[in-house]
């Protein structure tokens, strides 16, 4: 049994530039996120922002094509809509760099650190939103689908922690 039931992912803060848009009640930290491609390497690294304000992770067109993203059993129809634009519906993995004990709020060492691997359902939109850039907005289902806790300290600004409980499986 291990001593402490979570994992960690630590959170950097996140400066906001003009094109990236928000909204006014949305945490504003970056999510270190390794998404599995579809070729030619396995995985690529995009950081996302931890958007408090939408229920689904939202990736962005250019993000998807750029990146090559793979996203399994991506709906025929969409599904929702973001910003105007219809989504489809998809599942896509991805790995967090987690600890597997909690650090202090503010520490910054790597201690254990690897890639965990987890799935989400996701939006992809049809098309990008005029004036948009391309981004991955990090949804709170997420928490609700791995029962995962976020932590940030009112003392520390900019200083947050995502904690997973025992072993997610994605």
């Amino acid at each position: 049994m291990r001593a402490n039931p979570f994992f960690t992912v630590q959170l950097e803060p996140m400066v906001l530039h003009p094109e990236v848009t928000l909204g006014a009640s949305s945490t504003r930290f970056l999510v270190p996120c390794a998404w599995v491609r579809r070729s030619p390497n396995p995985r690529v690294e995009w950081k996302s922002i931890l958007a408090t304000d939408l229920s689904h992770t939202v990736i962005s067109r250019f993000v998807y094509e750029q990146a090559n993203m793979r996203i399994d059993d991506l709906s025929d129809e969409p599904y929702a809509t973001w910003q105007g634009c219809d989504c489809f519906v998809g599942t896509a993995r991805f790995g967090l760099p987690a600890d597997e004990r909690p650090r202090p709020v503010g520490d910054t060492t790597d201690i254990n650190r690897h890639l965990l691997p987890l799935a989400m359902r996701v939006l992809l939109p049809e098309r990008d939103p005029p004036g948009s850039r391309g981004q991955i907005l990090f949804g709170m289902s997420f928490f609700v689908q791995y029962a995962a806790r976020l932590r940030i300290d009112a003392l520390l600004p900019g200083d947050g922690q995502i904690l997973l409980p025992g072993t997610p499986r994605g």
